[in-house]
C-alpha cells in the first residue's frame, strides 16, 4: 500500500513537470529583496508569457510645457518730492565738500525736473571740463589768500561768479573746495588787476555765498556780458519774491530794456513790446521805459509803412510803393528794407517819369512834361536831360504865350 502511494506521487509530479507550471515557492520574510532595473523609455521589454514571449514597445509620455508666468506691468518711477531748487543747493554743497559723483547725481536731477536750469548746467559743465579746457588760453597769476577767502568768493571777486568756485578748485589741483587754508597761493585764470583790500572776516556762518547771492551774481554775469535773456530767467524766479530785495528788480528791468533792444534790431517788435511791458508793469513811472516804448511805436508805424509798400509794389503801383517807403524811411531813417526797395524802384520811376515827359513834350503839352520833368528832378536832382528839356520847354511856352 505504501509503495502505491509513492508511485501515485511519482507520477503526479511527472505531469506536472510536462506542463511547466511549477509553483515557485513564497519568499521568506528573511531573504533579501531583489533589484530590478529599470527599463529605459523607448525601449523594448520583454514579458513572459505562459506559452510564448512576445516584444512590446513602451513609448514615453510627452511632457507638460510649464505654464508661462503673467506678465508684470513695469513699476513706475518714484515721484520726486524734492523741488529742482533743493537738488540744486544739495548738489552745491556736495560739490564744495568734494563729493562729486553725489553732487553730479543731484544736478542731474535738478536737470531732469528743469534741463535749463543754468545753475545746475554751469556747475555740471564745470565737473565734466578739465580745467586746462575751461581756462585754455588764458594766463594766470598768483594769488595769497586771506583769513575768511574761499573758493567761492575768491572766484567771485577775479571770476565775476561765484559758481566757478569747483572749477577754480580744480584749476589748483584741489579735490575739496572747502579745504582752502590761510596763506596759500593759488592760480587766478587771467590778466592781475587791482589787489582786492583785505577786509576784517565775518562770522564763519556768513563767509558762504548763499544762494540768493549767488543766483544774483550768476545773473548779473550774464547781463554784462550781453547774455540779457539768460539774465531774466534767473532774475524771474526771484522777483516776487519779496524777501529777495530791490536789486532783483532793478537788475531785471534792466535786462528787459536791454533785451527789448536786441528784439527791436532784429525787427521782432512785438516781442519786443511784450517785454517792454513787463518791465513797465514793474516801474510804470520810468519815464526812460516809457520813452522806449513810444519809440518802439514809432517803428511800428515805419513797418506798417513798408508793408503798405510792399503791397502797392506788388500790385504794380511803383509811385505808391515809393511813397510808402519814403514815409517809412522819415518814421525810420535807419530802416534797412524800406531803403533797399526804394533803391531798387528808385530807377525805375525816375525812367518812367523821364518817358512821359517826353511824350508830353512831343504833343505840345508843355506844361504837363514840366510836371513830370520835375519829379524826375525831386527824385533825382543831377538828372541833366531832365534838366536841358524841362528848360526848353518852359522857353517854348513862354514864346507861346507870348504869341
Amino acid at each position: 500500500m505504501q509503495r502505491m502511494k509513492t508511485v501515485i506521487t511519482l507520477l503526479s509530479l511527472l505531469l506536472l513537470l510536462s506542463c511547466g507550471n511549477i509553483p515557485v515557492p513564497k519568499k521568506s520574510a528573511n531573504s533579501a529583496p531583489q533589484r530590478s532595473a529599470k527599463p529605459a523609455e523607448d525601449s523594448v521589454a520583454v514579458v513572459p508569457m505562459n506559452k510564448a514571449t512576445v516584444a512590446t514597445t513602451t513609448v514615453a509620455k510627452p511632457k507638460a510645457k510649464p505654464k508661462a508666468k503673467p506678465k508684470t506691468k513695469p513699476e513706475s518711477p518714484p515721484v520726486d518730492s524734492v523741488s529742482v531748487e533743493e537738488h540744486v543747493d544739495k548738489g552745491i554743497d556736495l560739490l564744495q565738500n568734494g563729493e562729486v559723483a553725489q553732487a553730479k547725481s543731484e544736478l542731474y536731477a535738478a536737470l531732469r525736473r528743469d534741463p535749463g536750469n543754468v545753475t545746475a548746467v554751469n556747475l555740471v559743465h564745470q565737473i565734466n571740463t578739465s580745467a586746462e579746457v575751461y581756462f585754455a588760453g588764458e594766463n594766470y597769476f598768483l594769488y595769497e589768500t586771506h583769513d575768511g577767502d574761499t573758493f567761492s568768493s575768491v572766484a567771485g571777486k577775479f571770476l565775476n561768479d561765484p559758481l566757478k568756485f569747483y572749477i577754480l578748485a580744480k584749476f589748483n589741483g584741489v579735490s575739496n573746495p572747502a579745504a582752502l587754508t590761510e596763506g596759500r597761493k593759488i592760480k587766478i585764470p587771467g590778466e592781475k588787476s587791482k589787489e582786492p583790500a583785505v577786509v576784517t572776516p565775518e562770522p564763519a556762518q556768513s563767509q558762504q555765498p548763499n544762494e540768493k547771492q549767488i543766483q544774483y551774481d550768476l545773473a548779473k554775469n550774464y547781463y554784462d556780458s550781453g547774455k540779457y535773456q539768460i539774465a531774466i530767467d534767473i532774475l524771474e524766479r526771484f522777483s516776487n519774491d519779496n524777501s529777495k530785495g530791490t536789486p532783483f528788480r532793478d537788475l531785471l528791468v534792466l535786462s528787459y530794456t536791454k533785451y527789448a533792444d536786441v528784439l527791436a534790431k532784429k525787427a521782432d517788435l512785438l516781442e519786443a513790446q511784450t517785454v517792454l511791458e513787463k518791465a513797465l508793469s514793474m516801474q510804470p513811472r520810468n519815464a526812460q521805459l516809457q520813452k522806449q516804448m513810444e519809440a518802439l511805436g514809432v517803428r511800428q508805424e515805419a513797418d506798417n509803412q513798408y508793408q503798405r509798400g510792399v503791397e502797392a509794389l506788388q500790385a504794380g503801383d511803383k509811385d505808391k510803393a515809393y511813397e510808402y517807403f519814403r514815409k517809412a524811411l522819415e518814421l525810420q531813417p535807419d530802416h534797412a528794407l524800406a531803403r533797399k526797395q526804394i533803391f531798387h524802384i528808385k530807377s525805375q520811376i525816375v525812367d518812367a517819369y523821364y518817358k512821359k515827359a517826353m511824350q508830353y513834350y512831343s504833343k505840345q503839352q508843355l506844361l504837363e512834361a514840366v510836371k513830370y520833368w520835375d519829379r524826375v528832378l525831386e527824385l533825382d536832382p543831377n538828372h541833366e536831360m531832365a534838366k536841358l528839356y524841362r528848360a526848353r520847354a518852359l522857353e517854348l511856352q513862354q514864346r507861346l504865350n507870348n504869341l
